[in-house]
């Protein structure tokens, strides 16, 4: 027998011998806890997404599969970015992923990860992006923002959750089409933000409408100046757009589920079809509803087409404005 012909002939004996391992594993999984990594603190719209899908999902996996949630912030995502990149591709290891940061940190700086990182399993979340005052502030609307930062450049401050997120990329955006310039106080995460504007340390928060929600379900006394979203949502019927008020802004944090790249794929066929029916799951509706949670399934295909679209944006926005120097 000659090299080449020996050579496939053991490639031919080893394919045979792993499938039916493969296979066998696929059936056994899940055969332990799952660990689901939420990149940011706790309290934060994120960290509820991730908690209250928890159950739901693992009900879809198996009887007694057990989920742990687990906090990894730091870094406007990109320390729970990392570690679910690094971890092994077994389907032990899940993690919410929240774009834009997911892909704005590898443009601005060096990360160990970028989209194909990852096996998408799925969007969750559909958040659009929004300026939030507290109800006794004097900035009524848009008009009244850009007036106060025309009248005194640089003097209004406006927090969000780190740089390169959602919350600063919107902001940086509205910050163009209005002509304005603000003071950009970026935090940890948009939990300690609502805490710095709720405690009138900042004037204004860039948030998602459901973190507002949340914050205002808290007993957050709290005013959105509008919503960046093409129509006003079921959660915010009483929001006006920014298109409304004369700018056409369209940005949302799209939330979603991902693991490392490299999933066996059975295992990953189980976890997009898991992440599919617990999103139909009328009680998890039930409880997303209530939290102001907007819920928007897509498929892995769909969500990695809308995250490549996103990524060539982000792309082009850093060579007019790169954020780092906000």
């Amino acid at each position: 027998m000659n090299h080449a012909l020996r050579v496939l002939t053991l490639a031919m004996f080893a394919l045979a011998v792993a499938s039916p391992h493969a296979s066998s594993m696929a059936a056994d999984y899940p055969a332990r806890a799952i660990t689901l990594i939420v990149p940011f603190p706790a309290g934060g719209s994120t960290d509820l997404t991730g908690r209250l899908l928890a159950s739901y999902f693992a009900a879809q996996l198996g009887p007694d599969v057990k989920i742990v949630v687990e906090n990894r912030p730091g870094a406007s995502g990109q320390l729970g970015f990392t570690a679910l990149a690094d971890a092994r591709p077994d389907g032990y290891t899940l993690g919410l992923v929240s774009p834009p940061p997911l892909l704005s940190i590898p443009i601005e700086r060096a990360a160990r990860f970028n989209l194909d990182s990852f096996d998408l399993i799925g969007n969750i979340v559909n958040d659009p992006a929004a300026l939030v005052v507290r109800e006794e502030s004097p900035i009524q609307n848009l008009k009244d923002l850009i007036d106060k930062a025309r009248a005194d450049p640089g003097a209004v401050t406006v927090g969000s959750s780190g740089n390169g997120t959602d919350d600063h990329l919107s902001l940086l955006r509205f910050e163009e089409l209005a002509g304005i310039t603000v003071n950009h106080v970026p935090f940890a995460g948009g939990s300690p933000a609502n805490a710095a504007l709720i405690g009138g340390h900042i004037d204004v928060v860039s948030m998602n409408v459901g973190d507002a929600f949340l914050a205002t379900g808290g007993g957050a006394k709290l005013r959105i100046l509008g919503q960046m979203a093409r129509n006003r949502g079921e959660f915010a019927r009483g929001v006006p757009t920014f298109a409304e008020q004369g700018f056409p802004l369209y940005f949302s944090a799209y939330r979603g589920l991902a693991a490392p790249a490299g999933l066996p794929p059975a295992v990953r066929t189980k976890l997009v079809d898991a992440l599919a029916n617990a999103l139909k799951n009328p009680e998890f509706l039930e409880k997303a509803r209530a939290t102001s949670m907007p819920i928007s399934y897509m498929p892995p295909q769909t969500y990695r087409s809308l995250l490549e679209n996103v990524d060539v944006e982000l792309k082009a926005l850093w060579k007019t404005r790169p954020w780092t120097s906000k």
